[in-house]
């Protein structure tokens, strides 16, 4: 088992204080820490300044209860590059049900983050303008109750780009929300 697992995922097992004891060469390939850097350190050493704190509280509090979790880390390589991994951290228990230690499993998925992020930034952004995008508007409008929304119409716009060209028009488009943004003072 330990061979399949080792030879598969990036593994690292800590003690019941979370300080780590065991990675693997995954491990070390996924993060660019050699073992001897690593063991008897916390794996706060990998933590991503964007990961929010409540994720690694709520992981903390379920492990030390003794259940499994598992979800999607950012880290931080040693270079200072980031990296995402699925995780899955088990209790190991001792006959009585007590804690003794920890081991993790998990797989990087750097690309396919990178990937999700760029879609929904495609998604949730007008190409033309870089603002956003009516995915956004109606997510935003979902998730607010008390919304007031504003529709500005520019009035026979396709006469403008008939008559000066569609890069006169974008540019039109483009400078239209700036405008009403710093005549509205927001």
């Amino acid at each position: 088992y330990k061979i399949v697992l080792d030879e598969s995922s990036i593994v690292s097992k800590t003690d019941k204080n979370g300080f780590i004891t065991y990675v693997n060469k995954q491990f070390e390939k996924a993060c660019g820490y050699k073992t001897k850097e690593l063991i008897g350190k916390s794996h706060s050493i990998l933590r991503h300044q964007s990961m929010p704190k409540e994720i690694f509280s709520a992981m903390w509090n379920n492990i030390s209860m003794g259940k499994i979790w598992s979800g999607i880390i950012k880290n931080k390589k040693k270079d200072g590059t980031s990296y995402y991994i699925r995780m899955i951290i088990i209790p190991i228990k001792d006959t009585d049900n007590n804690v003794l230690e920890y081991i993790s499993a998990s797989t990087e998925i750097t690309e396919l983050m990178t990937k999700n992020n760029l879609l929904e930034k495609f998604t949730l952004t007008d190409g033309l303008t870089g603002l956003g995008s009516r995915v956004k508007l109606m997510n935003d409008l979902l998730k607010t109750q008390d919304s007031i929304l504003a529709i500005v119409d520019i009035l026979k716009f396709t006469e403008v780009n008939d008559m000066y060209g569609q890069k006169v028009g974008d540019k039109i488009i483009k400078e239209v929300p700036y405008t009403l943004k710093i005549n509205g003072n927001e």
